[in-house]
């Protein structure tokens, strides 16, 4: 009986270990295909694009390898008054069903800052009293669920084009 038990010992560290290898290989697989999934995804990057003096289009381009599904485009316009407060101005979603496939760019959506803002606003932020930026999403879909792109641009009153520009990330883009 004890040379049994011994035995049933035995066998069962040895199926402990079995189990702990087949979990480390679903563990190895899973990273695998996750890592496989990451290389083959959609990466959606997005552009501003200045077309005369006032009008901008938010440009989508799909750097990955399998088409983006557009699922939804996200407006934010925050404006900043003289005194510092933050306000939202307008939060605008547009569902979108779009197929992109990888490089070729998409004109996702156009605005003009006068017919956005209004004549008397837009005066106010060329002459420096008034702040604006625009956060702009996109949400879509693939080979990875729920992914998401989002661009950020202030308008730059101290230029002498005076025009949306993108706020950069300084963590990813260092000064020399």
């Amino acid at each position: 009986m004890i040379k049994q038990a011994r035995i049933l010992q035995g066998q069962s560290r040895s199926m402990e270990r079995q189990a702990k290898a087949a979990e480390d290989a679903a563990i190895a697989a899973k990273k695998s295909t996750d890592a496989l999934a990451n290389i083959e995804r959609a990466w959606v990057d997005i552009v501003v694009r200045r077309q005369g003096n006032t009008g901008y289009s938010w440009e989508i381009t799909n750097y990955g390898r399998t088409v983006a599904h557009i699922r939804e485009l996200h407006l934010v316009l925050r404006t900043t008054p003289s005194d510092g407060t933050t306000a939202s101005k307008g939060e605008r979603t547009f569902p979108r069903n779009k197929l992109l496939v990888p490089q070729a760019p998409w004109p996702a959506l156009h605005i003009d800052l006068i017919q956005d803002l209004g004549e008397r606003t837009f005066a106010m932020v060329r002459s420096g009293e008034m702040r604006i930026d625009y956060t702009f999403t996109v949400r879509y879909e693939g080979i990875v669920p729920n992914g998401s792109s989002e661009s950020l641009h202030y308008y730059d009153t101290a230029d002498m084009y005076q025009c949306l520009r993108p706020v950069e990330a300084p963590q990813y883009n260092p000064r020399e």
